[in-house]
């Protein structure tokens, strides 16, 4: 069981910063337990104070995982409301003594001004680490003159970073040299896995060719000069980029888009990149077209899970999942049953059964319902709508539960039908309220 630390920039917590963290408990951890220190900010304010990793020991079971609290996650847009890390012409984010490391969910930004150079957000400079950065925003705000800025750069030796799920977006600043992701390692190896990457001079960059790296399901967009730089593993593909770099280092998507993104518009990609919204919307070229990663993780940066399959995951950070409800057709025969919750905003919702075929639970919709039941089959459960239902029943079929409407209910019964439940119609047509009816003539309300 980790032992938990909860850093509050609002000083509800054991620490007010990751820096105090950092300073108050950097130990040997190895044969301890893991150390996890969860990030919110009760009362809204930023960590201004950068972060430098040192002093640490862990193993790969006892390791140092950062991540931002449960209550304090992003959700795929910046959040100025929750725990940021937030520096100004310094490096946010080092790490310099600590391997076996997780960055999880993190928000992550740097404002560069004035002639500083190589201002990092983050910056990997370990032995023998084995790192994972996940599911974070990374972004800049660029002035000034300085150059050599970095969303993340690595000098890790022998090194093994996963960097998966991240956004990063503000990376460029005219023809200055800014680069989101940069190894200078010689013996690094990374894996890089459905990150979203906008408005950058460079993208991926893999200096010299000198790490071995793999990146699989990645978007760039917005690059100015170089989208994906430097070899990479041959296992590398499903990358899309709007300077066709992407497709010189994928196996197989190697024409077309969305993998030579260049002739595509940002909405066929974001909900709205002008209003840094680069979560996918519904027509998106990028959906339901990468490749099956959940032997290696199985969510996206908000935590929804992305399904299994060939050409089933998004690209990119962010899995879509069609919100509210969609349209429900069922049909039983025979003996079959439809349980649970059916529901439509948009469309008509028809349900029919035969023989002694049950739907139960709640029919809803906000437009027009028609239920009918035939021989001795029944609809159990509240039929709900804004507008007319009508129910009828025929043979020894019954209607049972409560059938509601704003406006007409129309029920007829013959042969010994019953109904059974509550009628409710509006005062204003004459209608009787009763508990329950035999017939054995029709009967019209």
């Amino acid at each position: 069981m980790a032992v938990t630390f909860d850093i509050d920039t609002g000083g509800l917590g054991d620490y007010a910063s990751l820096n105090a963290f950092q300073s108050g408990e950097a130990t040997d951890i190895t044969g301890i337990d893991p150390y996890l220190a969860e990030c919110r900010a009760s009362g809204g304010a930023a960590d201004t104070t950068p972060v430098d990793l040192t002093g640490w020991t862990t193993d790969a079971i006892n390791d140092l995982i950062i991540r931002q609290a449960d209550s304090d996650r992003h959700s795929g847009v910046w959040d100025a409301t929750k725990y940021r890390l937030e520096t100004t012409n310094v490096k946010a984010f080092f790490s310099s003594g600590c391997v076996n490391l997780s960055v999880d969910g993190l928000q992550i930004h740097i404002i560069t001004s004035g002639s500083t150079f190589n201002i990092y957000a983050v910056h990997l400079n370990t032995t023998n680490g084995v790192n994972f950065f996940k599911n974070n925003i990374v972004r800049a705000t660029l002035g000034g003159t300085g150059a050599g800025h970095r969303g993340i750069r690595i000098d890790s030796v022998n090194g093994v970073d996963t960097i998966y799920n991240n956004l990063f977006y503000g990376w460029r600043d005219g023809s200055l040299d800014i680069q989101v992701i940069l190894n200078v390692s010689t013996t690094h190896v990374g894996y890089f896995y459905n990150n979203t990457i906008y408005d950058c001079r460079y993208g991926f960059r893999n200096y010299l060719s000198r790490g071995t790296w793999t990146l699989i399901n990645n978007i760039v967009r917005g690059v100015t000069l170089t989208g994906y730089s430097g070899t990479v593993e041959s296992a590398s593909d499903f990358n899309s980029s709007n300077d066709n770099t992407a497709t010189a280092i994928n196996a197989t998507k190697t024409s077309g888009s969305p993998w030579n993104s260049s002739g595509d518009a940002d909405s066929d990609y974001f909900l709205d990149a002008g209003a840094d919204d680069f979560r996918a919307g519904s027509g998106d070229f990028h959906l339901d077209v990468g490749d099956d990663l959940s032997a290696s993780f199985t969510y996206d940066a908000v935590g929804t899970t992305r399904p299994t399959g060939a050409d089933t995951w998004d690209l990119g950070f962010f899995e879509y999942v069609a919100s509210g409800v969609i349209e429900f057709a069922a049909d039983v025969t025979g003996t079959g049953t439809v349980a649970g919750t059916l529901e439509t905003d948009t469309a008509l919702f028809s349900a029919d059964i035969s023989a002694s075929g049950i739907v139960a639970g709640a029919l809803e919709t906000d437009i027009t319902m028609v239920a009918s039941v035939t021989s001795s089959g029944s609809v159990v459960g509240d039929l709900e709508t804004a507008k007319p239902i009508a129910a009828s029943v025929s043979g020894t079929g019954s209607a049972a539960g409560a059938i509601d409407t704003d406006i007409t209910v129309a029920a007829s019964a013959t042969a010994q039908g019953t109904l059974m439940g509550r009628l409710e119609p509006d005062p204003s047509e004459g209608g009787v309220v009763g508990r329950s009816m035999s017939l054995s003539l029709g009967l019209s309300l």
